[in-house]
C-alpha cells in the first residue's frame, strides 16, 4: 500500500468524482483509477461504486476513508513537527485561492514560496469562497483566501484588504463603461456573473435592494476565465475586483471602472481552522501573502478602498 494511493482515494471520495480529483491533483484520470484499483485488489474489497453523478463509497470504503484521513493527517503533522524543530519550512501546505484574486498574484506567491522554502511543498487549489470555506472545515485545506468573510463555526478569518468592485467591459466600450460606473446604470447592463452562491451576487443584490432596481442578468458562468473571455468578445459586461482583470486591462484587452453610488467594497481575508496556523511553514506562507498584497496595492495591481 502506497501513500499516494491513500491520497488519491481520499481526494476522489471528498470530491465525489475521479475527474475532479484529477483536476485538483494534476494527475491523469486513468492513473488515479489504476491506483485505486490496486488499492482495492490489495485489500480484497470494493471501496467505491459509480453512479450517474460520480462515485460513492461502499460501507467498507466509508470505514477505510476515515482511517486513510487519519494516516495522512498524522503524516502531515509529523512533517510539520520536524519542520518546526529544525527551523526550516519543509512540510506540505494546501491553500485555496479564488480565481478573482488573479493569476499574477497566484504565480508570484508560488514563485516566492519555492525560492524561499525549497524543502516545502505548496499546493494551490482554485475555488470560489464558499467552496474554500467548506474545504477548510473538512480539513482538505490548511488555509485559504476568501471574499466577503462572515461568521463560521469551524474557521477563523483575518481581513487583509478591502477591494472595490469594478464594472468590466470590452476595450471598444471604454467611454460607455466609464460613463456607466454609477451602480444603477451598471446593473441595467447585460451582466455575465459567476454562478450563485457568490459573494459578488450578494453585494449586487444588496445594492439593488437599496436602490430599488433590478439586476439585468444575461448569463451565469462557473468560470472567471470564461467570463473574461465573453466580455472581451463583446457578449456582455461583468462585475469583479480589479485584481481579477489587472493583466487584461494592462494589455488593453478589457476596460475596468470603479462602481460608485453605492461604492461596492468587498473584504478579502485569510481563512484558517479555529486551532490557528500552528506550523512554521504556514506562518511563513501568511507572511508572503501579506507582503505580496502590500506590493500589489502599491503597484496598482489591486484596487483597495
Amino acid at each position: 500500500m502506497q501513500l499516494r494511493q491513500l491520497e488519491y482515494f481520499v481526494q476522489v471520495v471528498e470530491l465525489g468524482s475521479v475527474s475532479k480529483a484529477s483536476s485538483t491533483l494534476s494527475i491523469a484520470q486513468p492513473a488515479i483509477s489504476r491506483q485505486i484499483r490496486k488499492l482495492e485488489d490489495e485489500l480484497g474489497a470494493r471501496l467505491l461504486v459509480r453512479d450517474g453523478r460520480g462515485v460513492k463509497t461502499t460501507p467498507l470504503g466509508e470505514l477505510f476513508v476515515s482511517r486513510a484521513r487519519d494516516i495522512l493527517r498524522d503524516l502531515k503533522q509529523m512533517k510539520a513537527e520536524i519542520s518546526d524543530s529544525v527551523g526550516e519550512p519543509m512540510d506540505e501546505l494546501n491553500i485555496g485561492i479564488p480565481p478573482v484574486v488573479g493569476s499574477e498574484f497566484i504565480a508570484e506567491l508560488v514563485r516566492r514560496f519555492r525560492v524561499n522554502y525549497p524543502l516545502a511543498n505548496l499546493r494551490v487549489i482554485e475555488g470560489f469562497s464558499y467552496q474554500i470555506v467548506d474545504w477548510i472545515q473538512l480539513g482538505r485545506l490548511d488555509l485559504g483566501l476568501i471574499y466577503a468573510p462572515g461568521y463560521y463555526n469551524k474557521i477563523d478569518v483575518r481581513t487583509i484588504a478591502n477591494q472595490g468592485l469594478h464594472l468590466i467591459g470590452p476595450p471598444d466600450q471604454k467611454d460607455f463603461v466609464e460613463a456607466n460606473h454609477n451602480f444603477e446604470d451598471c446593473v441595467k447592463l447585460p451582466l455575465i456573473l459567476p454562478v450563485r452562491p457568490n459573494s459578488f451576487w450578494e453585494m449586487l443584490q444588496h445594492g439593488a435592494k437599496l436602490k430599488q432596481v433590478e439586476i439585468n442578468l444575461l448569463l451565469e458562468v462557473d468560470s472567471i476565465f470564461a467570463i473574461r473571455k465573453l466580455v472581451k468578445q463583446g457578449e456582455g459586461f461583468s462585475v469583479m475586483p480589479y485584481s481579477a482583470v489587472h493583466e487584461d486591462v494592462s494589455r488593453g484587452e478589457l476596460i475596468a471602472t470603479r462602481i460608485t453610488n453605492p461604492d461596492l467594497v468587498q473584504p478579502i481575508a485569510i481563512a484558517f481552522p479555529k486551532r490557528g496556523i500552528n506550523t512554521l511553514t504556514g506562518n511563513k506562507l501568511v507572511e508572503l501573502i501579506d507582503e505580496i498584497v502590500r506590493e500589489f496595492v502599491e503597484q496598482g495591481k489591486w484596487s483597495v478602498a
